[in-house]
C-alpha cells in the first residue's frame, strides 16, 4: 500500500544498504579468487581488448556523469599471457573509482603501450583526488580516503583487488595523486612467454 514520506525514506535506506553490502560480498569474493589462486587459468589475450570491453561496460555511467572518456592504446601492444578474468576484474575496479571520483563534465584519459617487456597501463582523472597522507594506506582493505564523502559508496576493498591483481602477474602498480589534483593510477605488467604443457 501507500508509504508516507518517511516510511519511503526508510525504504531508500534500506535498499542502499542491500546494494551496499551485496558490492561488499561481490568484492570479499573477488578478492579471495584472486589471492587464493582460484582464477589460475593463464591464457593468451588481447588486453586492448579487454580495456575497451571495461570501457564499453561504463559507458552509461559516464554519460551519467557527462564524463569525456578518452581511450588511447598503441597498436604495438602484443597479445598478453595471463589470467584474462583478474586482468577485467582489475580494469573495471579502476574504472568504477576514476568515475566514482570524477566531478560532473571531468575527463578520464585511459592509455596503453608496450615498453621493453612490459605492458603499461594508465588511468587519469581530474577529480577531487587523495589526500597525501592517504597514499601510504590506499591499497590496504577496506581503507577509504579521508576526503569521501557520505555519498560516495564502496566497500574499500577495489584497489586491493587492483593490486592482489597485479602482483598476481608479477606486475607493479601505483598511484599519484593530491587534493582536487585528480587522480593518475599506473599498473605495469611484465609480458610473460606462454609456459610448455607438460
Amino acid at each position: 500500500g501507500p508509504v508516507n514520506e518517511l516510511q519511503a525514506e526508510f525504504i531508500r535506506r534500506v535498499q542502499s544498504s542491500v546494494v551496499n553490502i551485496s558490492h561488499l560480498v561481490d568484492d570479499l569474493v573477488n578478492l579471495g579468487r584472486i589471492q587464493t589462486g582460484l582464477d589460475s587459468g593463464n591464457e593468451l589475450f588481447d588486453i586492448r581488448k579487454t580495456v575497451h570491453a571495461a570501457v564499453d561496460s561504463v559507458r552509461q555511467s559516464v554519460t551519467a556523469k557527462e564524463i569525456e572518456l578518452v581511450v588511447d592504446l598503441s597498436d604495438n601492444i602484443p597479445p598478453y599471457y595471463g589470467r584474462a578474468v583478474q586482468i577485467r576484474r582489475m580494469i573495471d575496479c579502476i574504472l568504477d573509482n576514476c568515475i566514482k571520483y570524477s566531478s560532473p563534465k571531468g575527463t578520464i584519459q585511459v592509455r596503453g603501450q608496450q615498453e621493453q617487456n612490459q605492458v603499461i597501463l594508465q588511468f587519469k582523472d581530474d577529480g577531487i583526488g587523495i589526500a597525501q597522507k592517504d597514499l601510504p594506506f590506499v591499497f590496504d582493505k577496506f581503507f577509504r580516503g579521508s576526503n569521501n564523502t557520505y555519498e560516495m559508496t564502496g566497500t574499500g576493498l577495489g584497489l586491493s583487488i587492483v593490486k592482489s591483481a597485479a602482483e598476481g602477474h608479477s606486475g607493479r602498480v601505483w598511484i599519484e595523486s593530491g587534493i582536487d589534483k585528480g587522480t593518475t593510477l599506473t599498473v605495469v605488467l611484465p609480458i610473460l612467454e606462454p609456459q610448455p604443457i607438460e
